[in-house]
Parts: structure tokens; sequence; C-alpha cells
């Protein structure tokens, strides 16, 4: 994923999660306490909602992020090693020369 999608991501995914978890309070708190139930259950939800989406989001992108890094890590390897195997097949050509 971009570095663009990321921030959409980040930028936005905080104020859906907080739109559901305070229609989710709102629906619970009114089942509770209809009125204040219902005030207090959409702040609180709206709250929670906000910080889990915001957290999901930048757990996700460090996943990518560290698995992009390992990913450069084995090419980088894998290229070390046709260098090698390169010498190698130099080195033996020119023995037998």
């Amino acid at each position: 994923m971009s570095k663009f999608a990321y921030d959409l991501a980040e930028e936005y995914a905080p104020k859906a999660g907080g739109a559901a978890g305070g229609a989710a309070g709102a629906a619970i708190g009114s089942m509770i306490a209809p009125g204040p139930g219902t005030a207090i259950g959409t702040t609180v939800g709206a709250a929670i909602g906000s910080k889990l989406a915001h957290y999901a989001v930048k757990r996700i992108r460090s996943r990518h992020e560290t698995g992009a890094k390992h990913v450069a890590v084995l090419h980088a390897r894998e290229e070390e090693k046709r260098a090698m195997d390169a010498e190698a097949v130099r080195k033996a050509l020119r023995q037998s020369s």
C-alpha cells in the first residue's frame, strides 16, 4: 500500500470508527438509561471507536513497513548470492584455462 493510502486511512479511519462507536454506544446507552444513557453512550462509544480505529491503522502500517524491510533484505541477500556464484564461476573458468 502506498504512503498516500496509509495517510488517508490514518486521517479518516478514526472518524469512521468514532461514528460507528458512537452509534453503538448510543444504542446500548439508550437501553440502559434513555436520555442521559444515550448521550453518555454516544460520547464513550465515539471515543473508544476512534482510538481503536487509529490503533488498528497504525498497527497495519507498522506491519506492512516491517514486511517491506524484510523483503528488501531477502532481495539483497539473493543478489549477494548471485554475485558470489558468478564470481565462483569466473574463478573456475580462469583456473581451467
